[in-house]
């Protein structure tokens, strides 16, 4: 269950109305995936976002600012009390200021009965945290600012949903008393300990690793959907960069000239299934298993990249009757992407290029105020009448070699063990 699956979700089980989303421009990424159908009202807050900016949806209220506090005081001030927000989602700029003041913010603009949303709760693991921005999947601090709120707040409800780096949903108001939902049971003895380990970035990580259940009251998928009455999936982040599934494929390649190796995921005797594309629809490796992806893509950078170097994507891998790509996205450091240089393979059933696998590689010099690369790869099912499609990855791959230099690789894979039927 994405964040815009619970979004939608929340929407539809409690007949909720009227949405804001506050975000940035690097986070949120996924207005367009929030049901407008069924919204009287749908509002985006974006600060860090210059005033050229636009992703093609509309930026309801935006700021250059590295806060949101001026422009939420501004629709405090403005805003009637029957055009409040009863349904608010939180994916903040992830230090601990931003996203406390998001976080209070969201609770200044929320109807008497409103449920606030908030990502990035549960960061996966101890690489995602940290109180200034890195690139890859940055959680932040958010998770602290949001442990801290609902302490302080207690609302009516309170959880985290453990999906998608964690969802927290924070229910206010009377309206949600029978919500067997129930707000985090944390002993006084942890509160203390947490109120000193947080202000420690060597020891808040690893209190919060202990602890998470009891203080975020984490919730699985399944959980969480039975508690509200809702139906949920679960979709699981799939990042061929930063997946412990993967193995180090460097060996078997053979490297000319003066050339880094950023990134080299392998599957060792096995292949990883991308996603499954349902007839007319697209996925993206990177993001999730989903068949609903926005027009309007933003991806998280991951690789820190050179200004003015050579960048070759590489991918092995096995397709069905579609078309799959592979994309090098080049970012700055606020996430925006600058340059998408990719290729394409059209495949019919059984096409192979090399030992069974077909070969899709993309060069490009990283641009000015270029930060990050990601690798993404897309599999689209072009067709109206089809049965859903699949891809299977071999090998994901970046490297690197300064101006001037040339990019020679070789690299033979063995070939692709299929099951009878496998799709």
């Amino acid at each position: 269950m994405l964040k815009y699956d619970i979004i939608n979700a929340l929407a539809e089980r409690f007949d909720l109305s009227c949405y804001l989303e506050i975000c940035t421009l690097s986070t949120g990424l996924h207005f367009g995936s929030v049901n407008a159908g069924r919204l009287k009202l749908r509002h985006r807050l974006m600060y860090r976002c210059p005033e050229q900016v636009h992703d093609g949806l509309e930026i309801t209220f935006r700021t250059e600012a590295e806060t949101s506090h001026d422009l939420i005081r501004a629709i405090d001030r403005l805003l009637p009390a029957e055009e409040r927000y009863d349904l608010i989602f939180v994916d903040p700029w992830h230090t601990y200021e931003a996203s406390a003041g998001d976080l209070y913010g969201a609770l200044c603009l929320l109807q008497p009965n409103g449920i606030i949303v908030v990502h990035d709760c549960n960061p996966t693991d101890a690489a995602t945290v940290g109180r200034e921005f890195q690139g890859g999947d940055w959680c932040g601090v958010t998770y602290q600012a949001f442990i801290d709120f609902a302490l302080a707040t207690r609302p009516t409800s309170s959880c985290v949903v453990d999906s998608d780096y964690g969802c927290g949903v924070l229910m206010f108001g009377d309206a949600f008393v029978t919500t067997p939902v129930r707000r985090p049971k944390i002993s006084p003895r942890t509160q203390f300990d947490w109120s000193i380990a947080r202000r420690q970035d060597d020891a808040a990580y690893a209190f919060f690793d202990r602890n998470r259940p009891a203080l975020l009251n984490l919730m699985s998928v399944e959980a969480f959907a039975q508690a509200c009455g809702i139906e949920g999936d679960d979709h699981s982040t799939i990042n061929l960069l930063h997946n412990e599934s993967w193995t180090d494929g460097s060996a078997g390649w053979s490297v000319a000239g003066d050339v880094a190796f950023i990134s080299t995921p392998g599957v060792a005797g096995a292949s990883l299934a991308v996603a499954n594309a349902a007839p007319g629809r697209e996925v993206d490796a990177l993001s999730a298993a989903a068949a609903d992806v926005p027009d309007n893509r933003a991806y998280r950078a991951s690789i820190p990249v050179e200004a003015g170097y050579t960048y070759e994507a590489q991918l092995y891998a096995v397709a069905r009757e579609g078309t799959l790509q592979l994309l090098l996205l080049f970012v700055d450091e606020n996430g925006a992407v600058l340059a998408s240089p990719r290729t394409s393979l059209t495949t019919a059933q059984g096409q192979t290029d090399v030992d069974g696998w077909s070969k899709l590689a993309v060069r490009s010099v990283a641009p000015i105020s270029a930060c990050f690369a990601t690798i993404l790869i897309r599999l689209t099912n072009e067709r109206t009448v089809a049965s859903p499609m699949s891809a299977l990855i071999k090998c994901a791959m970046l490297t690197q070699a300064p101006p001037a230099e040339g990019l020679e690789l070789a690299w033979k894979p063995a070939a692709p063990t299929l099951r009878p039927g496998a799709r």
